[in-house]
């Protein structure tokens, strides 16, 4: 499996639009795709993530759909960065 990045996305492209755009490009995705959203109003913040079910659909993804239309806008795909630890660059001890 491998997660992708999906930026520059309509903001009314829900996680619903996004799967089912990638389903139509002939791609099956895995789990739930995630739109990240605005933590106080709840709008898409029009980036989010999908991921797909064989590392061989990584650079046929990029490659075919990279600047395409999704909902009247050229969208960016490619591989996400992996997520870097929820502590990284906290301090280990509490401050008092």
């Amino acid at each position: 499996m491998v997660r992708l990045f999906v930026g520059g996305m309509h903001f009314e492209v829900d996680e619903a639009r996004l799967a089912s755009w990638f389903e139509r490009q002939g791609y099956k995705v895995e789990g739930d795709p995630q739109v990240m959203r605005d933590k106080i109003t709840g709008r898409s913040r029009c980036f989010g993530f999908i991921t797909l079910d064989t590392l061989e659909d990584v650079d046929k993804v990029c490659a075919k759909l990279h600047l395409s239309d999704m909902h009247g806008k050229p969208v960016t795909v490619r591989k996400a960065d992996p997520r870097p630890p929820r502590d990284a660059g906290r301090p280990s001890e509490p401050r008092r």
